[in-house]
């Protein structure tokens, strides 16, 4: 049975109901996903998200300019067995001074998912709103 919807001709409905509920699936295991996830970085430790020590990672960047304090230590020249090289230029690793909560982060990426996930179940489940949701209008295919 074909849907009678210009814009998706090729679109029957036992496949749409099967992308619906694959989108509905992906939203369940996303939206789950962003409370095991604070289960695991947080409450399992008895810890809260301002308690974050132990989930932060520093974020460094590379820089041709040394730092004040490889200056003073004369770290400025890379030698033989220094960092094990030898380099025609000098790279330093910098600390930038932030830090990246990797569970945040982890969880801001399921729910953002979860986010469009559920924006596809509600589009999908009105026959109306498939050539929305396929980012299609039903007036470019009627002719």
């Amino acid at each position: 049975m074909r849907t009678n919807l210009p814009c998706v001709p090729e679109l029957s409905h036992a496949s749409s109901r099967a992308v619906w509920w694959m989108n509905a699936l992906c939203f369940v295991v996303h939206f789950s996903m962003v409370f095991v996830t604070f289960h695991m970085a947080y409450r399992r430790h008895g810890l809260w998200p301002s308690e974050t020590d132990h989930m932060d990672v520093r974020i460094h960047r590379i820089s041709m300019i040394p730092t004040p304090e490889m200056i003073r230590q004369n770290l400025t020249q890379w030698g033989s067995g220094w960092n094990g090289s030898l380099a025609v230029t000098e790279f330093y690793i910098k600390d930038n001074g932030l830090s990246v909560n990797y569970a945040t982060l982890v969880m801001v990426f399921f729910a953002i998912s979860a986010v469009f996930h559920f924006w596809a179940l509600i589009m999908g489940a009105f026959e109306s709103c498939w050539c929305a949701s396929l980012r299609k209008t039903c007036t470019q295919h009627a002719h």
